[in-house]
């Protein structure tokens, strides 16, 4: 009887020491990773070199905030200049302005591409240039 009572008594402590959170014999401090893992002092400055990217990938990024005071501040620029300073579209037959913010592109003429017909085959069909494609000329020199 006295076994079984000593039996039942380790278990119920046993079970009780567990779900209370053990002992703290061997007990780890949550915050500092150096002492849970071995080899983790090769680990933590890479963690905390990523960790510093990390953060000053963050502190780049452009917020909401940001945007809207920018937007604000075109708006402002826009009521200040006003639509009158800005440069008017050249029309057809105007010079071109290259450097400049005037768009042209729709205004260029249209390349003429293949110029030159294509050779045909044998002299009959030759090209405007007067190229053709020769067929079967016989090698006697290198096969007599």
């Amino acid at each position: 009887m006295d076994r079984r009572r000593t039996l039942l008594l380790s278990i119920l402590l046993v079970t009780a020491v567990s779900l209370l959170g053990g002992t703290g014999i061997g007990a780890q401090p949550r915050g500092d990773s150096t002492s849970r893992v071995s080899g983790a002092s090769a680990v933590v400055p890479e963690k905390r070199e990523a960790a510093e990217r990390v953060q000053t990938t963050r502190e780049m990024r452009v917020t909401q905030e940001e945007r809207e005071a920018a937007a604000e501040r075109m708006k402002f620029q826009a009521r200040l200049l006003g639509s009158s300073t800005r440069a008017p579209a050249p029309g057809p037959g105007d010079v071109p302005d290259y450097f400049g913010t005037t768009p042209n592109w729709a205004f260029s003429p249209p390349i003429r591409k293949f110029v030159n017909d294509l050779p045909g085959l044998g002299s009959g069909n030759a090209n405007n240039l007067g190229q053709y494609l020769s067929i079967a000329n016989p090698d006697t020199i290198t096969y007599p």
